[in-house]
């Protein structure tokens, strides 16, 4: 991979990063009950596109209905979000991890643009809750991702002075 291809992974991983530590954070304070700031709503209204987009490639990969709105994003999206989806896959039990995915992202979507209120119902607490924890594992994850980019060299694999004898003037 070329340094310039190296660099543009890096800066999404960094965006992806932002994304979801904020995400995790604002959909910690919905579930407390926290009033929520216009910062807030609008990185969980991100949040949930960028969630519906892993839904729509995880439908697509399952169904192999690839007539979707934006496929190459859905698959870019489900992409890098696999790692943490299978992570979360044991704790959904054998349903249909696009429909949940789909499910949480719009009970959010309406939770922070509709007028009922913010406060959670007893039955919009377990989405709010696979939010929280999808965004907590997407941003393990990525942070990960963004630690091995770093550890592999921009210019070749090989440091430039590698196997090199320094001469003593």
């Amino acid at each position: 991979m070329s340094a310039p291809n190296q660099e543009l992974q890096k800066a999404k991983l960094l965006d992806y990063a932002f994304l979801a530590a904020k995400a995790e954070r604002a959909s910690a304070a919905l579930i407390a009950n926290t009033p929520l700031s216009p910062e807030d709503r609008s990185v969980l209204n991100e949040a949930s596109n960028f969630l519906r987009q892993v839904a729509t490639g995880a439908e697509a990969l399952s169904t192999g209905n690839y007539q979707v709105g934006n496929f190459t994003r859905a698959m870019e999206a489900l992409e890098v979000a696999i790692n943490p989806l299978e992570e979360l896959s044991s704790a959904l039990n054998d349903r249909d991890i696009s429909a949940v995915l789909s499910e949480a992202a719009d009970m959010m979507s309406s939770k922070i643009n509709g007028t009922n209120g913010e406060r959670l119902a007893d039955t919009e607490l377990e989405d709010a809750q696979l939010f929280k924890s999808f965004f907590d594992l997407f941003y393990r994850f990525v942070l990960n991702k963004i630690d091995q980019t770093n550890s592999v060299a921009i210019l070749g694999t090989h440091g430039r002075f590698d196997g090199a004898t320094l001469i003593a003037a």
